[in-house]
């Protein structure tokens, strides 16, 4: 059975096929977010029967935006799966994709909007320490202490949401975009906390930093943040930070 989801040109609607029905342009634009507003979203193609018609909607973000539609008995297709163009080209996803899923049952759109919606987070650096299934030890409480000595200090480990009393690697994770045959340094995080400030910066030689975004995506949401300059001949070497701070 085919499944499709594509966005027009520009990318301001959603697009989608299931077996033998077509959807109509779902909007992306006010009251919601743009799709192409750079940030990442929650497109969710849900198939299911009703009592004895199969419908298929697509659900923008949360659980009640969609469109629907009426898709048939549906057909058998004999070619791969494909993410993000279809077999014969010319149905080609306008974007990047991320943690993609596919359930073996139709979600709710209750279970859509649960996806949708970031985890509750502590109000405060006091109550998130407060909070910590294993005790941090007295006399260890300041935001530049560090009780498990894995580099990271109890502000960052608020930031981004890991445990103060266990030791672990950085969350952050860096990687390269290459645009245009130039390679640009990146950095993933995600933005946890209203309270502070997320700023990533960059450099060349680890002593003069330029801010690239201050508390870049929306809260709760993972945030991937390009260094502007590409590496070259004349700048083989780059690096990126992550500078957190109190608001």
């Amino acid at each position: 059975v085919q499944y499709r989801l594509w966005t027009t040109n520009p990318a301001t609607s959603i697009r989608g096929v299931s077996g033998n029905g077509w959807s109509g342009n779902l909007a992306t634009t006010a009251p919601a977010a743009p799709l192409n507003n750079g940030q990442w979203h929650l497109v969710t193609l849900v198939n299911y029967l009703d009592v004895a018609t199969w419908r298929t909607r697509v659900y923008y973000n949360g659980g009640t935006t969609f469109t629907q539609w009426n898709n048939g008995n549906g057909g058998l297709v004999n070619q791969l799966l494909r993410i993000g163009d279809t077999t014969n080209g010319g149905n080609g996803w306008r974007g990047q994709l991320d943690d993609l899923r596919i359930y073996r049952r139709a979600l709710t759109p209750a279970e859509i909007t649960a996806l949708y919606t970031p985890p509750a987070a502590p109000a405060s650096y006091d109550s998130w320490l407060a909070t910590q299934p294993t005790p941090v030890p007295a006399g260890h409480h300041s935001p530049a202490a560090d009780p498990d000595a894995d580099g990271l200090p109890n502000l960052l480990e608020y930031a981004l949401a890991t445990d103060p009393a266990t030791s672990s690697a950085s969350p952050l994770v860096t990687s390269t975009l290459t645009v245009n045959f130039n390679s640009h340094v990146q950095v993933r995080y995600t933005r946890h906390r209203p309270d502070l400030d997320y700023t990533v910066e960059s450099t060349s030689d680890l002593l003069n930093w330029t801010p690239v975004g201050t508390n870049s995506g929306p809260l709760g949401a993972e945030v991937t943040v390009t260094d502007p300059v590409a590496l070259s001949t004349d700048t083989p070497r780059r690096f990126l930070r992550l500078r957190i701070s109190e608001k």
